[in-house]
């Protein structure tokens, strides 16, 4: 379409956006051409929908700044020297689905492995040669799934290896040598304050989280340590008592001090984060960065976390999603979509009620095509969506279409994609068997066209799909249900029954209104409504409640509704 997707992103005021401008204002201010966003996670268990707020977030400012005309990349670094602080009563398995770990397995690893450095602990599905491999190659695939590696210059780094090859010796040189500034700093924000700000791995058990350093030779680059025990996550975690020396690079700063080296190695502009480190650690990090390392803190962009239904997510209760359930049950366009909502803004996840946000989608991309076309046909200009006027006309503004082109990663279709509506299309879901009934049904409902191509095709099958999975885990009681032979009515009852099959019988169009009115017409005038549905849903699907009747007959076709319904009289 001919629309300037580049001016469209100018004059928008959408927080990706404007987090983009400052960051290349700043990168040009430091003669850099190339804009770097950063963002990291520990890889230890799940990485839940939470988690990839940091990434996601990452992805549109990037993307943005690339539409801004600015090179840029996405620098990820997975936390792998961290040590492990105990494990979750939920893992995922290598597809990626959410599984009990088994107590006694779960309880082996507590014993073995709780403060073991993460990338030393080996997988517990063996599919993998470490835990970090397993997780993290669960959260790539992810990713891609949802298009962001292939949309961006994406950039995945190791603090371990990072530490193991001495990239990091200098930085580590640094924090050893300069301890009393450490200390300074350190002071400022903490009562205890160690020695030195350097954790190594015990050679003897593979400890990262119970050592201490008790001695640096800095000509030979290697610290004297002790293997004690430290309080980690609410426990104490013991050590080995192994004393004794290691290089430099068989260890970790602090995590304070890490956040502001990655900061000076990546040369970072821009981070986004959850706003608990906004009034903690984003307080102490930037002292080190410009009083240790001599680099600016990059462009904070905080975010409010995410609940659902009410609840804050924690691997530790198992109380969490990932990717791959949500991918479950939505199209990975509308992922993105949540993810564009103001970070600023708490916001809750119901599951029951994901159509509402799939609705709201489609609503989008409805608006979005008919605002493109009206630029297409010159009605109005790019700058003039954001006018008083142009809203009150219905087009979409230009942060709506800068939404809608980030969640697409800038593939625009040459027409509006076919969308079902989800609930219905749960309903279809839920009846049919496979993709050639699905078309078969939507057909018949008048929802698919009869030269609908195969890339469509497969696109309404995956959120009939997808929506059928939703209905049945997650959705309102009256949308999961299952047909099966129905029960008999009796008296009155079954005689309205009758009635209804007459009706139904005569009907011109086998169509979800005229259905619908058909039935509930007769029920109206026969009974009282709130009385005789559960009723007949009860004879029906077993059950008080479902979807509505002309909803459930349009999609089961007349031949197999008057059938059911004859075999309730």
């Amino acid at each position: 379409m001919g629309v300037d997707w580049q001016k469209l992103f100018q004059i928008t005021p959408f927080w990706a956006v404007e987090a983009a401008r400052k960051g290349i204002e700043r990168a040009r201010s430091k003669g850099k051409k190339l804009l770097t966003v950063k963002c990291a996670n520990t890889p230890t268990g799940v990485l839940h929908i939470g988690n990839a707020n940091d990434l996601i977030r990452s992805y549109f400012i990037a993307k943005s700044a690339e539409m801004l005309g600015f090179r840029a990349r996405v620098v990820f670094t997975p936390d792998d020297r961290d040590p492990a602080r105990g494990f979750p009563p939920v893992i995922c398995d290598m597809k990626g689905d959410i599984v009990e770990f088994p107590q006694d397995l779960r309880k082996e690893f507590e014993e073995k492995y709780n403060g073991v450095c993460v990338a030393l602990i080996p997988d517990p599905f063996k599919c993998h040669t470490t835990w970090v491999e397993h997780f993290l190659s669960v959260y790539l695939a992810e990713l891609d799934a949802l298009g962001i590696r292939e949309a961006i210059k994406f950039e995945v780094y190791s603090p371990h290896l990072l530490y193991f090859h001495g990239e990091w010796d200098k930085y580590v040189e640094k924090v050893l040598k300069e301890k009393e500034k450490v200390k300074e700093i350190y002071r400022g924000f903490k009562q205890h304050v160690r020695e030195f700000a350097f954790s190594p791995i015990c050679e003897k058990c593979g400890r990262i989280g119970t050592t201490r350093v008790l001695e640096y030779d800095e000509k030979g680059k290697r610290v004297k340590y002790v293997c004690g025990g430290r309080h980690l996550k609410k426990r104490t975690v013991e050590g080995c008592g192994y004393e004794g020396w290691t290089s430099i690079r068989n260890g970790k700063v602090d995590w304070y001090i890490e956040w502001a080296l990655d900061w000076a190695y990546f040369d970072v502009d821009i981070e986004p984060f959850g706003k608990d480190h906004l009034g903690s650690s984003f307080r102490i990090s930037p002292r080190f960065a410009r009083e240790l390392f001599g680099v600016q803190e990059p462009i904070p962009v905080p975010y409010e976390f995410f609940t659902v239904d009410g609840k804050k997510m924690s691997g530790s209760r198992g109380n969490l999603y990932n990717i791959t359930e949500f991918l479950k049950m939505l199209e990975p366009e509308i992922i993105l979509y949540f993810y564009t909502k103001r970070p600023m803004t708490q916001r809750d996840i119901s599951l029951r009620n994901l159509n509402l946000l799939v609705d709201e989608w489609d609503a989008l991309e409805a608006k979005v095509f008919s605002t493109l076309e009206a630029i297409e046909r010159g009605e109005i200009k790019e700058e003039e969506l954001d006018r008083k006027e142009a809203a009150e006309k219905g087009y979409a503004s230009s942060q709506e279409l800068v939404i809608y082109y980030l969640c697409m990663h800038g593939k625009i279709p040459e027409k509006k994609p076919l969308r079902i509506p989800y609930n219905f299309a749960g309903v279809v879901g839920q009846v049919s068997k496979g993709a050639r009934e699905i078309r078969k049904i939507l057909m018949r409902t008048g929802h698919l066209p009869e030269d609908v191509g195969e890339k469509e095709l497969e696109r309404v099958v995956g959120r009939v799909r997808r929506a059928a999975y939703w209905a049945r885990k997650y959705g309102p009681e009256f949308l999961r249900f299952e047909v099966k032979r129905p029960g008999k009515m009796k008296g009155k009852d079954r005689e309205i029954v009758r009635e209804i099959m007459g009706r139904l019988e005569r009907l011109e169009r086998w169509e979800i209104e005229e259905i619908q009115t058909a039935v509930h017409s007769v029920i109206s005038s026969r009974a009282d409504p709130r009385e005789f549905y559960p009723r007949i849903y009860t004879a029906l699907l077993g059950k008080r409640c479902g979807p509505k009747l002309g909803t459930l007959f349009s999609v089961l076709g007349r031949e197999k509704t008057l059938e059911l319904l004859k075999a309730m009289c």
